[in-house]
């Protein structure tokens, strides 16, 4: 007889946190995701912004509680303002909290959805 393997349990809800500073989960091994952190880190002058790796237990809560895959990790998720934002459009919410002269980015919301995403 072969023993199967058991299907992932759902996690726990995420612990809880401050919804009312930024929050972005992204993608831990990635070194674009790295760096773009180093330069959110950097540029963030009031320090609002905080930051989960997807592969922790708290971020792979948090992808699932917004139907993204756990399997690979190919985009981060932005939470602002209790607003779930991935791909482009988290990018685009995570400049325009850093103020000018990022804020510029907005712009690209004009792109349709089909090339922001």
């Amino acid at each position: 007889m072969i023993d199967l393997p058991e299907p992932k349990r759902p996690l726990p809800p995420p612990q809880a946190y401050d919804a009312t500073q930024p929050l972005i989960v992204f993608d831990g091994v990635c070194v674009f995701c790295s760096g773009f952190v180093r330069t959110v880190v950097r540029f963030d002058r009031r320090k609002r912004f905080r930051f989960a790796t997807a592969q922790s237990p708290f971020g792979e809560a948090l992808f699932r509680n917004h139907g993204l895959a756990t399997d690979s990790y190919d985009t981060s998720l932005t939470l602002i303002d209790g607003k779930a934002f991935t791909q482009l459009d988290g990018f685009i919410a995570v400049m325009a909290e850093l103020g000018w002269p990022w804020r510029a980015a907005k712009v690209l919301l004009a792109l349709p959805r089909p090339l922001r995403d």
